[in-house]
């Protein structure tokens, strides 16, 4: 009878799958609220019959489904319940935006399709991944094919066509840039957290090509000195140099994040 028993749980892991989906897309396009409702679409489909386009749920197949812990211990979870409450306040309320990457798991159960996996197992399970992964973050992956001085060109290209007199601003600020050996650190640091506050200011404005994408949603390097660069292409002094080596320094290691 052990043997029996354990055979059949064998047989029900091996007839178990897995999907990962990543759900992606920038600020305000709506990914938590998508998740969080697709989520308890699927947790309340056992009493509830919501989902018609999904076949199995159409076909009565779906048993349901609950939450399980995810693998990753290193990744935050999403936050449903939050969301949930949200969305279901008076009057309802947005959940708060993505702003780093974060995952939940799902176990869905269901009656198998084909007669052969029915002699096998009654039921199976797929475990569903769905990871909420900032849209901003995937704007930098044109920076790979780049070096700096060719991401730089096309930053300051970009700014200068942008009819705002904050980006006006920190680009004469950047042509004009003099820098000596007592204060070309602290002016490099300032120029950098400039234009980060200038990137925040676009994105508020509705642009949408911002690079980096991690300055206007850091995550996890929230002010990591990884993050402290800006684009430049003008090339005088040694010291001015130096700022570029400074620059190239943090985009490769930005590019290898």
């Amino acid at each position: 009878m052990k043997i029996t028993k354990h055979t059949k749980e064998l047989i029900n892991r091996g007839l178990d799958a897995h999907v990962r989906i990543g759900v992606t897309g920038l600020s305000r396009a709506g990914k938590t609220a998508f998740i969080t409702s697709f989520v308890n679409q699927l947790i309340s489909s056992a009493t509830d019959d919501n989902l018609p386009l999904l076949d199995v749920a159409e076909q009565g197949r779906l048993l349901g489904a609950r939450r399980v812990p995810q693998k990753s211990l290193l990744t935050p979870r999403f936050n449903l319940d939050a969301s949930i409450e949200a969305l279901s306040s008076e009057p309802p309320t947005w959940p708060e935006p993505t702003r780093d990457v974060s995952e939940i798991r799902l176990a869905i159960k269901y009656q198998p399709k084909s007669r052969a996996r029915k002699l096998l197992s009654s039921s199976s399970t797929l475990y569903l991944d769905l990871v909420d992964y900032p849209g901003e973050w995937l704007l930098d992956l044109p920076m790979l094919e780049m070096d700096y001085a060719t991401w730089s060109e096309s930053q300051i290209r970009r700014l200068e066509q942008i009819a705002l007199p904050e980006a006006k601003e920190w680009l004469g600020r950047v042509v004009d840039l003099s820098l000596n050996q007592e204060q070309d650190d602290k002016l490099i640091n300032q120029l950098s957290r400039e234009y980060t506050e200038l990137l925040q200011l676009l994105k508020q404005k509705g642009y949408h090509h911002i690079q980096p994408g991690r300055f206007v949603l850091p995550g996890e390097l929230a002010e990591a000195p990884v993050l402290l660069f800006f684009p430049y292409v003008e090339k005088i002094n040694p010291l001015k140099a130096r700022l570029c080596r400074c620059c190239i320094s943090d985009i490769k290691s930005i590019k290898i994040r």
